[in-house]
């Protein structure tokens, strides 16, 4: 009785639409541009903020996401639900991922 119930479950996973995972990238060169574009044109993930300290570039768009400062990361991380912050370096290839986490059950959200 229980193999056919894991049977239906499996299928359901397979109809169901993949979640869209979050990212905010770290600065705006041009590395984050390119990388920017990739990602959003897969389906797997979407940048949802840049952050840079540079006054003039705050509320700014690439894109569809805004400049941010430093200063806002874990507000925008815990709005927009992010699995990673992404540095990019030498225009090449990202630097460093640091996976994000929230705890149920304090409701402290963790890098």
């Amino acid at each position: 009785m229980n193999a056919p119930i894991q049977g239906w479950r499996r299928l359901l996973a397979r109809l169901r639409p993949q979640r869209t995972r979050s990212l905010i990238m770290l600065g705006i060169d041009t590395g984050c541009h390119r990388w920017h574009t990739a990602l959003n044109e897969g389906t797997g993930y979407r940048v949802r903020a840049f952050i840079d300290d540079e006054p003039w570039n705050h509320r700014t768009r690439i894109g569809d996401a805004p400049v941010h400062y430093p200063s806002e990361v874990l507000a925008l991380a815990l709005k927009h639900r992010v699995c990673a912050l992404v540095e990019v370096q030498d225009n090449a290839r990202p630097a460093s991922t640091q996976h994000c986490s929230a705890s149920s059950n304090d409701g402290e959200y963790r890098c």
